[in-house]
């Protein structure tokens, strides 16, 4: 599959992107952006997912730093980088993560791929 943002080149990007968007962020949603990558894919779906999940999760968020926020999750899996991401989170102090459910959902999503449950997209 073609990325639609531009990749990062190596684990100091991913880190940037961790940091950018927050560790705590990463853990928690980058499952549910891996299950809704399709509708990423196009601009109209893309802004009607962000509309979605700000309404559902963050209505005291300003949509264009969840806009971000979620871009910073798509260029860690159009990079192929999901598992190292995640290892980041649960390795990240836990009083600078501030959310237990990061690390249990960063665990839960590891598991998840290594048992073949979840399909990563694997990308040139």
């Amino acid at each position: 599959m073609k990325p639609i943002l531009k990749k990062l080149y190596g684990y100091a990007d991913m880190e940037q992107m961790i940091r950018s968007a927050g560790a705590w962020f990463v853990g928690s949603f980058t499952m549910e952006i891996l299950d809704n990558y399709d509708k990423l894919q196009n601009q109209d779906t893309k802004d009607n997912f962000i509309f979605c999940f700000h309404n559902k999760y963050f209505e005291d968020m300003e949509i264009h730093q969840l806009r971000n926020r979620i871009n910073c999750i798509i260029r860690i899996i159009e990079s192929n980088m999901v598992e190292d991401a995640m290892e980041y989170v649960l390795n990240s102090n836990d009083e600078k993560i501030g959310c237990d459910e990061s690390k249990v959902n960063a665990q839960f999503l590891i598991d998840l791929i290594h048992s073949g449950q979840q399909k990563l997209i694997l990308f040139d």
